[in-house]
Order: structure tokens, then sequence, then C-alpha cells
């Protein structure tokens, strides 16, 4: 009987040793495994950032389909019609609605204290008057004759129209004289500055 043939030792080495090199690759699933484990820190930034991406163009969408919110209405308060005194003073001064600058009330006293003293002659009647107005006035009635002044006492001076820096009066006398003072502040306080009778003032 026959012994089957034996192969060749160096042939068995030689088949081992050239066997493809696809054989003896690991599998896919261990590459991918591995990869993964050496970029683990890549792997989680990656999921965070597709998370949050997730929540904020999926989850967390407004509501498009909820009830628009009414537009609010707005309301028109109708002023109230000027009142007679306010339609005689017209245009008014620089601030018929703003408070006197200056003292409070210091712009009466002024006014007051001019129309007493310029119907009430007297050799110091220029010093008296003068301490009221504006130096530019005080100069005009330097010159003036005080004999010529005729004395009247003073009834009545009401406040015509008043702003921030100026104020109107209308003075009135025993005599029937009307006189439209004028006061205004600068930078020395309130000081007369034009006077003149009712007839050729307004």
């Amino acid at each position: 009987m026959s012994l089957p043939p034996l192969g060749n030792p160096d042939d068995q080495e030689f088949s081992e040793e050239n066997e493809p090199t696809e054989q003896k690759q690991p599998p896919r699933s261990q590459v991918v495994i591995a990869g993964l484990r050496r970029h683990r820190f890549a792997v989680v930034a990656i999921a965070l950032i597709s998370g949050f991406l997730l929540y904020t163009l999926v989850i967390d969408r407004p509501d498009d389909s909820s009830t628009p919110s009414e537009t609010p209405t707005t309301t028109y308060v109708a002023e109230a019609p000027p009142t007679e005194a306010e339609e005689d003073h017209g245009d008014g001064t620089d601030a018929d609605h703003n408070t006197p600058m200056g003292v409070a009330g210091q712009y009466r006293v002024v006014a007051r204290g001019f129309a007493q003293d310029f119907t009430t002659p007297g050799a110091d009647w220029f010093d008296r008057v003068s301490r009221w107005v504006t130096p530019h006035l005080a100069q005009g009635y330097a010159s003036t004759d005080v004999r010529r002044v005729q004395p009247a006492q003073l009834v009545d001076l009401t406040e015509y129209s008043t702003g921030a820096s100026v104020s109107d009066f209308i003075a009135t006398y025993d005599t029937g004289l009307e006189l439209a003072i004028r006061v205004e502040y600068s930078s020395t306080g309130w000081q007369v500055s034009t006077c003149q009778p009712m007839k050729t003032a307004y």
C-alpha cells in the first residue's frame, strides 16, 4: 500500500507567508472603535454641537400657529378750547406757561414799586424811579422835568401776561390814567424795560 504523498514543508511555509493581507487585517468594527477612542474629545464636541443645533432649530422654534396678539389701540384726547383770557393774550410772551425766573414774586414787587413811584412827584423822583428800571430806561428819564409829573394814586395793577423772563402789567390810577408796564428779567434781576400810556401801548 502506498502512503499519500506528503507536501513539501517548504511549500507549506511559503503559502502561509504569502496569504493575502486582507485575511490578517482586524475586522472593520474594531478599526472604528479604535478610531473613536483615539478621537473621543472630537466625538464629544460634535455630539454637543449637533444636540445644540437640534434644540435650536427644531425643538425651540416659536409656535407660529399661535394667535397673534391684538394691536394696541391709540387713544386721542381732544384739547379743550382756549378760554377767553387765553384768546385775549394771543401769542403771549415767551413763556405764558413757564414759571418766572429769579426770586418768586419779585417781578410783581418791581412792577408795583415802579407804578407807585412813577406818579409820585418830588425832588427824589428820579432816584426812586431809576431803582426799578433798566439802565437804558433810566437814561431816558434822567432829563425828565419833575414839575411835569402829574400826581396820581395807583388803584389797580393787572398782570396782563407773564412768562419766564417777561411780564406785562396794566396800571390803573384814580385820575383815569392807564399805563402799560413791561418787566424783564436780566442778570441783575427783574427791571422795568418799558412804560407807555395804554392808548399807545396796545
